[in-house]
């Protein structure tokens, strides 16, 4: 059967013409948990739909940079590649070399591409139980 016969009978073509993803024009809106010490529990989820765990459409994930320490970090040269997590929430651990330094994420979303957004800022207390927008 044919294509055109397909489409007569209202059956779905195939489209052999790949198509791009769009490069994200969203941040992700990140949650850090420091209700543990020395783990921080981040979930993060489209800046557009809050109420939702879905990433936006032809997003693979979110890349997470760290910089610990003061001062916080505005250039992104200064922050540290830890993952691209495809699931909410990452988790990290840090040990007591970290203790009472403050954690400055910055969190951008991915397309299946590997095409990059631009970065959502967030900073959580190492040794505290509570978070520090």
């Amino acid at each position: 059967m044919g294509d055109t016969e397909r489409q007569e009978l209202g059956i779905t073509v195939r489209d052999v013409t790949p198509t791009a993803s769009a490069i994200p024009t969203t941040r992700p809106l990140v949650i850090v948990d420091t209700s543990q010490r020395r783990r921080h529990v981040m979930t993060f989820v489209d800046e557009l739909a809050p109420a939702r765990k879905a990433k936006p459409d032809g997003v693979m994930g979110a890349e997470v940079w760290v910089k610990i320490d003061e001062p916080a970090s505005v250039n992104p040269s200064e922050l540290t590649f830890r993952v691209t997590d495809t699931r909410t929430p990452y988790a990290t651990d840090y040990s007591g070399a970290y203790a009472n330094k403050t954690a400055h994420y910055m969190f951008r979303w991915i397309n299946t591409r590997g095409k990059k957004a631009r970065g959502a800022k967030r900073q959580a207390q190492l040794s505290g139980r509570s978070e520090r927008p």
